[in-house]
């Protein structure tokens, strides 16, 4: 049995590739990360998902230091290079550099062949840290910066880059996810806000492929 360990998150795209995943029949390991302000309501979310997953073993990472850019403009007193503070304000400067370092060092002591990310195209044009071209750039690093990439027994890999939001959510509707146990908000609250970007992309997935999202709402737009 092949294992893997999964970028988690407790959101809809982390989920389907938790449960891609599983289908593959792989040994489950997630790793999540607790950066700045990350809220509970998601925590708790991906806590429930990997238990009916079944997961062998789920890692939580605390690194306070990484912000989004919204973040860092409300709650640093240092200001930010030009022209950073002009992109998308959910962009975390390195975010995936940092994940990724520390998903391969889990993975490769744990004899992992692959480590899962459930980018996918709607983040290419806001994330250049989730693109075809970075993903190409660091699985080279790992075949020449680890021993496991060497012997080309550890890659990254990601099931969902071709898919937009309702291909996703078709996919997971395929795979069984529990939908009623992820969690898409920016907001920690106990009912999805439906107003900021994550809720609208999900509302809207729902919507185009006609099903009604299990989730309770505040409002939607």
């Amino acid at each position: 049995m092949d294992r893997a360990v999964i970028l988690f998150s407790g959101g809809l795209d982390s989920a389907t590739c938790l449960w891609w995943a599983k289908r593959q029949r792989w040994e489950l390991n997630t790793i999540s990360y607790n950066y700045f302000r990350r809220t509970d309501r998601e925590i708790r979310s991906a806590e429930n998902l990997v238990k009916t997953a079944e997961v062998r073993e789920h890692k939580t990472i605390d690194i306070p230091f990484l912000r989004d850019i919204e973040d860092i403009l409300k709650f640093s007193s240092t200001p930010l290079p030009e022209g950073l503070e002009s992109r998308s304000s959910a962009y975390i400067p390195a975010r995936n550099l940092v994940f990724y370092g520390m998903a391969a060092s889990w993975a490769e002591t744990l004899g992992a062949a692959k480590i899962v990310g459930g980018h996918n195209r709607m983040d290419f044009d806001l994330f250049p840290d989730s693109t075809p071209k970075f993903f190409e750039v660091i699985n080279e690093v790992l075949r020449v910066g680890t021993w496991s990439g060497k012997d080309g027994k550890l890659e990254i890999i990601r099931p969902l880059e071709k898919l937009d939001k309702a291909g996703i959510l078709k996919l997971a509707i395929e795979l069984r996810v529990p939908l009623e146990l992820t969690w898409s908000c920016y907001r920690g609250r106990e009912r999805a806000c439906g107003t900021c970007d994550a809720c609208i992309k999900r509302l809207r997935a729902f919507e185009e492929i006609n099903m009604e999202d299990p989730l309770d709402y505040e409002q939607k737009i």
